[in-house]
């Protein structure tokens, strides 16, 4: 395996804590402060060893978090895996995205054995 050494940095965190303080919800907001809470504690534990954007992470966190709904099925135990039923239909291009993960992470293991 071969490993190329890279200065990583956290990438628009400015901008990431502007579009925290913008979000009104009260709940949603708590939700993504403490997502970037553990987020900084874990980068700083662990370090970064490739480029982080925040503000990505930030626009995810509050889609999740701003659904609540999706929250109280979660937190009551409901399983809502893929496969389940009773959840919607992934879009088409939720399922190019997963597909290419799963060829990309499976290309890298080829790269790297």
């Amino acid at each position: 395996m071969v490993v190329i050494k890279k200065e990583a940095e956290i990438l628009n965190f400015d901008k990431a804590m502007e579009e925290v303080n913008k979000i009104k919800d009260l709940a949603t907001n708590q939700i993504v402060n403490h997502a970037v809470v553990i987020a900084l504690r874990s980068l700083k534990e662990k370090g970064v060893n490739a480029d982080f954007d925040f503000r990505l992470f930030v626009d995810i966190m509050k889609e999740f978090g701003s659904n609540q709904e999706l929250l109280k099925q979660i937190l009551l135990g409901k399983d809502l895996s893929w496969e389940n039923d009773d959840t919607e239909v992934i879009s088409d291009c939720e399922h190019q995205a997963l597909s290419k993960s799963k060829s990309d992470e499976q290309t890298n293991i080829i790269l790297y054995k």
